[in-house]
C-alpha cells in the first residue's frame, strides 16, 4: 500500500469517476483501476459500489477513507516541511465545529506575512466533544462558546440552493423551499446528532424533509454530484466559494430569513500556543 495508490483512493472518492481520476494523473483507465483492484485485494474487501456509472463508497471504503485522509495529510505536510529544510514550522491547530469562507481568506493572508507557518485543520464533530475540548483555538458558532475568548469572525444568517445550471429553476433569483421539497438531495455525512451537514437541520426546521437520496464523506465528492445534475444541494451563505467556482453550477439564495448566527474563533488564554496566541490576535486586528 503506497501513497501513490492512497491518493488515487482519495481522488476516486472526490470525482466518483476513474476517467477523471486518469485525466488527473495522466494515466490510463486500465492503469487507475489495476491501482483500485490491488488496494482492495490487500485490504480484503470491495470499497466502492456504483451508481449511474458513479463510483460511490460503501460502508469499508468510508471506514478506510477517514484513516486515509488524515493519514494523507500528515504525510503531505511533513514531506513539505521537510523538503522546505525546516522540519520546525510553527503550528496552528484549527478545529472546525463551523465553517466560514472568511477565515480562509484570513488564513492565506496570514500564510502571506508569516512562511515559517502551517496550519491544521480538524473537523470537530458531536462525538469529540469532551474529549480535548478547551485546548488550542476552535471555529465554532457563539452559542457553543463556553468561559472561552471569542472574537466573532463571521454571520451565517442566509441558506442556498446549489443546482447544476440545466435545472429548470437554476434561473431563479430566489427560490421557496416548497419549491424544491420533492427534489433529490445530496448531504455530507457527519458525525452529529442528525448524521448530516447543518443545513439539513435548517430544513427541517423549515417545515421542509429534504428527500435524501446520497449521502457522501467530503465537501468535494458533494459538489462532484449536484455537478452531474441528478441532485441538489444546500450551503449557507459563508461556505459558499467552493461552490461559485464550479461553473457548471448554480447558486441561489432560499427566500426565508434564517436568524443570524455568529461565527467565532474560539479559546482558552491558558491553553493555546504562542503561535494560535498570535494569529488570534491577527484576526482581531483584521474584524
Amino acid at each position: 500500500m503506497d501513497t501513490k495508490t492512497l491518493d488515487i483512493f482519495l481522488k476516486i472518492v472526490d470525482y466518483q469517476s476513474i476517467t477523471r481520476v486518469a485525466e488527473e494523473y495522466e494515466m490510463t483507465q486500465p492503469a487507475v483501476s489495476s491501482a483500485l483492484k490491488r488496494l482492495e485485494d490487500e485490504v480484503g474487501c470491495p470499497l466502492f459500489s456504483r451508481k449511474n456509472k458513479s463510483l460511490i463508497l460503501n460502508e469499508q471504503g468510508r471506514v478506510l477513507y477517514d484513516h486515509v485522509s488524515g493519514i494523507m495529510q500528515d504525510y503531505y505536510h511533513v514531506k513539505n516541511s521537510l523538503s522546505r529544510g525546516n522540519p520546525c514550522r510553527r503550528e496552528i491547530v484549527l478545529k472546525l465545529r463551523a465553517t466560514s469562507d472568511k477565515i480562509y481568506a484570513l488564513m492565506d493572508e496570514y500564510l502571506q506575512e508569516h512562511p515559517d507557518v502551517s496550519f491544521i485543520l480538524r473537523d470537530y464533530s458531536d462525538t469529540d466533544i469532551g474529549t480535548d475540548e478547551g485546548f488550542g483555538l476552535t471555529l465554532k458558532l457563539r452559542q457553543f462558546v463556553s468561559n472561552e475568548t471569542y472574537i466573532p469572525v463571521d454571520v451565517q444568517n442566509m441558506i442556498y440552493v446549489i443546482m447544476n445550471k440545466s435545472h429548470p429553476l437554476s434561473r431563479k433569483e430566489q427560490i421557496h423551499f416548497s419549491e424544491i421539497r420533492n427534489e433529490e438531495f445530496v448531504f455530507q455525512r457527519t458525525d452529529s446528532k442528525t448524521g448530516y451537514e447543518p443545513s439539513y437541520v435548517q430544513c427541517v426546521i423549515s417545515g421542509v424533509i429534504p428527500r435524501v437520496t446520497l449521502t457522501v464523506d467530503s465537501k468535494y465528492t458533494k459538489y462532484a454530484a449536484i455537478r452531474r445534475g441528478e441532485w441538489i444541494g444546500l450551503a449557507f451563505n459563508n461556505e459558499l466559494s467552493f461552490a461559485r467556482h464550479v461553473k457548471e453550477l448554480a447558486v441561489i439564495p432560499m427566500h426565508e430569513a434564517l436568524n443570524g448566527k455568529l461565527v467565532c474563533l474560539a479559546y482558552k488564554d491558558d491553553r493555546i500556543s504562542e503561535a494560535e496566541r498570535e494569529f488570534a490576535r491577527f484576526i482581531q486586528e483584521r474584524i
